[in-house]
């Protein structure tokens, strides 16, 4: 946050104040992180089962099935808004200079301790839930394009606020940054929304039925 101070003597000087001045708009910069993958092949079938999962079930209720591995992933948002400011004691205006964004990836794959390096099912289970991270990443990096826009959008409907009593700026500028912040932050939901629905339209019957019968009649 930075804010200029401008020492005015006289009467007529503090008064043109009050005409804000016209400000560039902000720059918003986004950007796409994934963490390194971690792997976990510690925990057992009933283990992962009981980690939860937001997939359906695409068998009937008596087909008894194992879950063989997980991919846990955690798409995150880190935003800032920068506000600048010009004042003279007594008036001060506001406009946001910057808008900084990071979607994050933090990924754990995950096979069943059941499922040992060098059989089939662990090959299986493996390449499955990578296009589970794969997926992941790609509605992130998908989704950029309009959460940049949104940010872009809040700025500009913020324009330059003022002028307002010096001593109100901390209040406006906390307003200024609640209200970007919010539509970025209601845009990225609409990321994790679609990256549900496409990671439930993955776990397909189809899909489990492909890795079964890779697996048929091998160790």
């Amino acid at each position: 946050m930075a804010l200029l101070f401008l020492g005015i003597a006289s009467a007529s000087a503090n008064a043109a104040l009050f005409a804000c001045p016209t400000q560039p708009a902000p720059t918003v910069d986004i950007q796409f992180e994934a963490e390194k993958l971690k792997y976990d092949y510690t925990k057992n079938a009933a283990q992962l089962k009981a980690m939860g999962s937001d997939t359906i079930n695409p068998y009937e209720a008596d087909v008894v099935t194992i879950v063989g591995g997980k991919m846990k992933g955690e798409m995150g948002l880190k935003a800032s808004v920068d506000i600048a400011g010009l004042g003279n004691k007594i008036n001060t205006c506001l406009w946001i200079k910057k808008v900084t964004i990071k979607i994050t990836a933090k990924d754990t794959v995950y096979i069943a301790s059941e499922y040992p390096k060098g059989t089939c099912q662990f090959g299986v289970n493996l390449e499955h839930e990578h296009k589970h991270v794969a997926i992941e990443h790609q509605t992130a990096q998908e989704h950029i394009g309009k959460i940049r826009d949104a940010a872009q959008s809040a700025a500009a409907k913020v324009g330059i606020v003022g002028p307002k009593p010096f001593g109100d700026f901390d209040m406006y500028a906390q307003k200024i940054r609640d209200y970007v912040l919010g539509e970025i932050k209601k845009e990225f939901q609409y990321a994790q929304m679609d990256d549900k629905k496409r990671q439930q339209a993955l776990d397909s019957k189809a899909e489990y039925d492909r890795g079964s019968t890779a697996c048929r009649n091998q160790k």
